[in-house]
């Protein structure tokens, strides 16, 4: 059956969910406690993805502390089912997103059950998404893996309130993979590029995500993010990329990571700079990308979704429109 809204509610019994606030205790949640960090709180919510990690889920976490959010939502899945180690695993993890120690309201999504990561559409990150906009207009989303540099709290919510009523712009993406290059002048750029090692979205942008847009042989590989791109790319929307790297990913390379164990180490632990404020904002919406710019390493050799380089040769504009053809053939023209 096909799924038409993504934001539906999250009611089976192998969730449980709960919120703490400052007035409300909970076994599941932690209670804030007052301020542990000099500064402002910041006022965008997050939402914090975990599973089995918790050395690379505390330093997400203490991350997110930095920035002292008012609201904090931690969704994680359950142990899998004859993975001895999983159990502590993900309680450590789920410990480690809770230790909150400032002013904010808390919400869970612990899974009981193990609902795998994009095997269906209540199952991995993307059900976390949703959850989290049912409960908020606009967020930042981070998984366990994926550090923020301090500024990239502010650069999300400042955009976020710049471009809440324009359609057009879909995300906000922390990453940038081009090697100190910059596209123009401003502090960010408009790609096509859905980069989702930490950004940031409204719930009127998720609204299109629809899990079953590719092929189900496609989606029995457990990805979601694909999803996420075509649903950007039909309704010819765009995502801002910021001129330096705001996120590190940190589980590059790990055995148990679902994606990333195999990916080369170029891509772990890209460096990241902080952004300078104010910013200086593009003057006019349109894409600035290049046709090479998806991948981190070696763009000359490498193109879009990983094509060799005589597809390259073609042209941009050849390439582009292969591209968007295939694309529109395949999946937004199927019955």
């Amino acid at each position: 059956m096909k799924t038409s809204n993504p934001l539906a509610m999250y009611s089976d019994a192998s969730v449980q969910s709960s919120v703490a606030t400052t007035d409300r205790r909970s076994a599941l949640t932690v209670k804030s406690r007052g301020s542990a960090v000099d500064g402002g709180s910041s006022d965008t919510p997050v939402l914090l993805v975990v599973f089995n990690r918790p050395d690379t889920t505390r330093r997400v976490f203490d991350a997110i502390r930095k920035a002292r959010p008012k609201q904090l939502f931690v969704a994680a899945d359950g142990p899998r089912e004859g993975v001895q180690a999983d159990r502590a695993l993900c309680d450590a993890a789920r410990a480690a997103a809770s230790r909150v120690d400032w002013d904010c309201e808390v919400h869970t999504l612990f899974r009981v059950e193990n609902l795998g990561c994009g095997l269906g559409p209540s199952s991995g990150p993307s059900s976390a998404i949703s959850w989290f906009f049912e409960n908020v207009e606009a967020g930042i989303i981070l998984e366990d893996d994926c550090v923020p540099e301090p500024s990239f709290f502010r650069f999300c919510e400042e955009l976020l309130e710049r471009y809440r009523d324009v359609p057009r712009v879909m995300m906000i993406s922390g990453d940038n993979f081009l090697s100190g290059r910059k596209r123009g002048a401003a502090s960010y750029y408009f790609s096509r590029y859905t980069h989702i090692w930490g950004w940031a979205t409204w719930r009127r942008a998720w609204h299109h995500f629809d899990y079953e847009a590719i092929p189900e042989e496609l989606r029995n590989h457990g990805i979601w993010d694909w999803q996420w791109r075509f649903a950007v790319e039909k309704n010819r929307g765009l995502a801002v990329a910021p001129n330096v790297n705001l996120v590190t990913n940190v589980g590059c390379g790990i055995v148990d990571a679902a994606h990333t164990s195999d990916m080369d180490e170029r891509y772990a632990n890209l460096p990241t700079r902080p952004m300078v404020f104010p910013l200086t904002h593009p003057r006019r919406i349109r894409r600035m990308d290049r046709y090479t710019d998806f991948t981190p390493s070696r763009p000359e050799e490498r193109t879009y979704l990983g094509a060799p380089l005589r597809f390259a040769r073609l042209g941009y504009r050849k390439g582009r429109n292969r591209a968007a053809s295939f694309v529109k053939r395949t999946f937004l023209e199927r019955p």
